[in-house]
Parts: structure tokens; C-alpha cells; sequence
């Protein structure tokens, strides 16, 4: 059970038992303890309490199995419900099943908060970390959060490729949930976080936690690793499609140009490497013209072409030259 004299509710919906232990390792390893944590077990096939026993002497934690599973339809909703496991905390941060921290993440979180008395919306930067936990240097140039920044200003550079941003590295005061409400939920929670995090920067804008990352795993099991699955990938448009229609209601106006945010939309379609020419372009013209119009639809689906022509051009180009050889 958790004792209620901390100031930060750690939550993580847990399904897949894999990396948990590894998890909870990291979280044990915190040099700051002065943290509840509340595990919401999605009604996983899998034993995850045979695991997260082990640690109930070292972390203080509260533990509900749910009589049904809803990540596999609504994960938004799964995380909302383990939201209201929280109980006395005045910080939330949502965490996962599958990712890590560095030892002194916690510590620096209070650091920031005794710093930064007004703020409400706090954000680590992030290592994104493979199967084995060894880094993928390449991502290292896109944590480029200021010191504080704006919704607007998120926004726009996370459209413009940036930087990037995962649910875990946020934590945010719970007086947030009482003013904007739980996670923007849309299919996938595919830019559910994004909105959210808008949404509550509204307040006090985020402000990033110096000296400490947490560390995201691109696993090959999460959903931001599947590339070719065609239904995966439909949901996955319409669900931008979705967020960027609930951009509009909160900033009126695009604050980028059309052709980033048909960029940003198309990025999945254009990273399937399974789907044929005319697929790819029908879909673009699809979500481009319900978001921007037919002309912006027509010139979408052109470019996708274009290009995709251009990318099997090449390969086969150099196929055949290695042929030859």
C-alpha cells in the first residue's frame, strides 16, 4: 500500500510483462523514494503481479488487476481509468511498462518543483533506448525543448520535426485535470499525449527538468514500431486527421504552414514500405482533402506519387547495376 505523505503519483497501465521488471527496477534504483506508485494492470494475460511482488518491500505501490482489458480497444480510456487510482498525490506522472529513468529523475523533479513553485506541467528530456536498453544515438539531436515553452510553441516544433516527445516524459500537477479534464482521446492514443500536453501547457507552459532522462523503448512491440500493417496505419491517419481538427478549436489558426502539417500527416503513409503507389496516393489524397480541400488533396496525392515513383525508380536502378556487376 502506499503511504499518503508523498507529493507524486508515479502511474503505469501495465500489460506486457517483458521489460516490467526492468521497469521497476529503474524505479527502485530512484535515489528520491518520496513517491506512490500505482500499477493498473490491463486484465494482461500474462502474470504481471508475479513480477511486480518482488518490489512491494522497496516501493511503496498499490496494485489493481481490472476485470477487463480496454488498451486493446481504447487505450486512452485505460489510461484515463488508472488516473483515478491516484489518491492524495498532488503530481501525476504517467509512465509505462516498458521504459526506464535514470536513478536521479525523481530527485530532480522535486529539485524543479521547489525552483518553480508556479508551474504545473514539467517535462524530462529523453534517450530512446532499444530491446537490449543500449541507446539509439540517433535521436539525440531532437531533444531540443527550451527551457519553457508555450502550447504554441510545442506545437510548431513538433510539426516541424523538432523534436519528438513520448507520453512518459511528462508529469503534470493534478489541478490540471480539474481545469482541462483526463487525456484527449483519440484511436491508438495516437497524438492523445500531444493534445494533452497543449492542452494543460495552456496554464504555465512546459517547463523542462535539467540533469536527469528517461529513457523510451522503440521495441518493436509498441505501436509506434508497426509500419506495415495497412489497418494500423488507416487508424493511424484518421487519428491525426482527428487532432489536427482539435488543434483548430484550440488555436483557431494553423500555426504552421499547409505543407508541414501535410508532411507531418503523411509521415506514416509515407514510412509503409508495404503499400503500392496507388494506395499510398489515394489515401493521401483522402485525409489531405477532408483536412485542407481538393486542391490540396490533388497536389498531395501527386507529390506521394512523385515520389514513391522516384523511391522505386532508384531501387531498381541500383538492383539492376548490382545484377550487372
Amino acid at each position: 500500500m502506499v503511504k499518503q505523505n508523498n507529493r507524486l503519483a508515479i502511474v503505469i497501465p501495465a500489460y506486457k510483462r517483458k521489460y516490467l521488471k526492468e521497469t521497476l527496477d529503474s524505479l527502485k534504483s530512484q535515489t528520491n523514494q518520496a513517491f506512490s506508485l500505482y500499477i493498473g494492470d490491463d486484465n494482461s494475460p500474462e502474470d504481471l503481479w508475479e513480477v511486480i511482488k518482488e518490489f512491494t518491500t522497496d516501493l511503496q505501490i498499490e496494485y489493481k488487476k481490472f476485470d477487463s482489458n480496454w488498451g486493446g480497444k481504447d487505450l486512452v480510456s485505460h489510461w484515463n481509468r488508472c488516473l483515478d487510482l491516484v489518491k492524495n498525490e498532488d503530481w501525476i506522472w504517467l509512465f509505462s511498462d516498458d521504459d526506464c529513468m535514470d536513478t536521479n529523475c525523481v530527485e530532480s523533479f522535486y529539485e524543479c518543483v521547489n525552483k518553480n513553485p508556479s508551474k504545473k506541467l514539467l517535462h524530462f528530456n529523453v534517450k530512446v533506448i532499444d530491446n537490449n536498453s543500449e541507446e539509439i544515438k540517433s535521436y539525440e539531436s531532437l531533444n531540443n525543448f527550451t527551457p519553457n515553452m508555450t502550447a504554441v510553441a510545442f506545437f510548431k516544433a513538433k510539426i516541424q520535426g523538432e523534436i519528438q516527445s513520448y507520453v512518459i516524459e511528462y508529469v503534470f500537477h493534478k489541478s490540471l485535470i480539474d481545469q482541462y479534464g483526463k487525456f484527449v482521446n483519440f484511436d491508438l492514443a495516437w497524438c492523445s499525449d500531444d493534445a494533452t500536453w497543449i492542452k494543460f501547457a495552456q496554464a504555465t507552459g512546459i517547463t523542462t527538468i535539467q540533469g536527469a532522462f528517461v529513457k523510451w523503448r522503440l521495441s518493436g512491440i509498441n505501436i509506434s514500431s508497426i509500419k506495415s500493417d495497412l489497418n494500423i496505419l488507416k487508424r493511424k491517419l484518421e487519428a491525426k486527421y482527428n487532432y489536427f481538427i482539435w488543434i483548430k478549436s484550440i488555436f483557431v489558426e494553423y500555426p504552421v504552414a499547409n505543407s508541414l502539417i501535410i508532411k507531418w500527416l503523411l509521415l506514416d503513409l509515407e514510412e509503409n514500405r508495404e503499400l503500392g503507389i496507388i494506395q499510398k496516393s489515394i489515401l493521401a489524397f483522402q485525409y489531405i482533402k477532408k483536412l485542407l480541400g481538393m486542391t490540396y488533396g490533388m497536389l498531395s496525392s501527386f507529390l506521394v506519387f512523385q515520389k514513391e515513383t522516384r523511391i522505386r525508380l532508384s531501387f531498381l536502378r541500383k538492383t539492376l547495376l548490382g545484377y550487372n556487376k
